[in-house]
């Protein structure tokens, strides 16, 4: 074998090589963003299936949820829809999963903020 044809040869061998690197890292790639994919459908799931769970708030814990005080004796407790409405945005931003919270305690604070709203202790 000549010199020429040696050389010819390890060049092909070395093209060979970064061809099979770049395959197996594009692979390792693809494989990762497939696990991280499942990953993410696995915590939206888990997401969907916890929000599903009934949460039962009574109205009394419903105003304790927003941190007004109820007196048992008096049920007139009346706030305007402007003061509750940044109430429960400020309580939200707290108890949002996405901002360190968690499910259970966003979903007490929607549905306590539904019942609210049904009860009609909220002022124009």
């Amino acid at each position: 074998m000549s010199e020429s044809e040696f050389m010819r040869k390890a060049r092909e061998g070395a093209e060979m090589h970064r061809k099979l690197q770049a395959k197996l890292k594009a692979e390792a790639k693809r494989k990762a963003e497939q696990e991280e994919w499942q990953e993410a459908k696995r915590k939206e799931r888990q997401r969907e299936e916890s929000w599903g769970r009934k949460l039962t708030v009574n109205l009394q814990n419903a105003f304790r949820i927003f941190g007004l005080r109820v007196d048992t004796e008096n049920t007139d407790i009346r706030i305007t829809r402007d003061t509750f409405n940044m109430l429960y945005r400020g309580l939200a931003k707290k108890a949002h999963p996405d901002m360190g919270g968690n499910v259970k305690n966003m979903r007490s604070l929607v549905e306590a903020r539904d019942l609210i709203k049904r009860s009609g202790h909220i002022k124009n």
